[in-house]
């Protein structure tokens, strides 16, 4: 009974001390809870706040999002299979049909003929004629006795005046010769040319015939 209020006295009297051992495993008690706080508390942000891992890689994502948006199913079916490619019949373009001018060029009629034109006599529908027969003398002293044969080409105008000679071919007369026979023929009036009824230039081959037959100069 005496220890018992004595244990009372001692209580009403100051407080009872706990052994330090207990105050001990009371601290380390607390900083272990801190510590689990503290690393809930850091796994609870990561989460929050850094994004959740995807399955494709970043890089991937910015370059669809740069390139136009085409499927691969879509690209696929825009290139066509080989085998359909093979099957099919092959189709050649048909060439453009020539451009067709509104108002189509006049076109010359066969009557009209280029001035400056010199009409071949194989074309011509009526050749020139010589109107007075075309005489050919040898040159005075002209001493040679032999043939001489040769082409002339005459350019006649739309009157049938011949307005130039000039050779034609590979045999060519001598100077004196072709210089005769040129103002023989530069004096000879001829009827034109004509082509459908029109009066054109032309010209024509001459053949040109200087004979061996020469009566002897007067002494």
């Amino acid at each position: 009974m005496a220890r018992a209020d004595e244990l009372r006295g001692a209580g009403a009297s100051g407080s009872v001390r706990a052994p330090w051992w207990c105050l001990a495993g009371a601290a380390l008690a607390h900083l272990a809870l801190l510590a689990s706080g503290a690393q809930a508390l850091s796994d609870w942000k990561r989460d929050q706040l850094l994004p959740k891992p995807t399955d494709a890689p970043a890089a991937l994502k910015v370059r669809y999002v740069a390139a136009p948006a085409v499927t691969p199913i879509a690209a696929a079916a825009e290139q066509p299979s080989p085998a359909a490619a093979i099957s099919g019949p092959a189709t050649v373009p048909s060439p453009l049909p020539p451009e067709i001018s509104r108002e189509p060029s006049p076109q010359p009629a066969a009557s009209v003929v280029e001035p400056a034109v010199y009409v071949p006599r194989a074309l011509l529908s009526v050749g020139p004629v010589a109107r007075t027969p075309v005489l050919l003398q040898w040159p005075l002293n002209w001493p040679v006795r032999r043939s001489y044969n040769a082409i002339l080409k005459l350019y006649l105008d739309e009157q049938g005046r011949v307005e130039r000679v000039e050779p034609d071919g590979d045999a060519v007369l001598p100077e004196p010769l072709f210089e005769t026979a040129r103002q023989a023929f530069m004096a000879t009036d001829f009827s034109p040319g004509q082509l459908n009824g029109q009066a054109v230039k032309s010209w024509m081959r001459i053949e040109v015939n200087f004979e061996s037959e020469k009566v002897a100069a007067p002494p």
